[in-house]
């Protein structure tokens, strides 16, 4: 599955907003009984000259147009925090 989603993700924001628009590549697994479909994806984005990479794993809601969960830097972070720090994220459809 490729799709444009935008994510706010929120260990520590940067200064302004928040927003940044990645390329998410991933799957989604079909949820069994009363669990939820589960996401698990890479984000790649670009801001300003800062280049990113998120790992991704969440839960799709009910109508499926949302994703939420966990969101680690793999790398660089807009919010200049080290690799590995782990912050949510909410995904939604244009």
């Amino acid at each position: 599955m490729t799709d444009h989603l935008k994510a706010n993700s929120c260990s520590t924001p940067p200064p302004g907003p928040s927003e940044i628009t990645l390329l998410v590549e991933g799957n989604v697994s079909a949820g069994k009984g009363t669990d939820p479909s589960s996401f698990k994806a890479i984000g790649k984005g670009q801001k300003d000259l800062a280049r990113v990479v998120y790992q991704l794993s969440g839960w799709l809601n009910n109508t499926g147009d949302e994703v939420r969960g966990s969101i680690v830097n793999t790398d660089q972070d807009l919010a200049k925090q080290p690799p590995g720090t782990v912050g949510f994220f909410i995904l939604k459809k244009d």
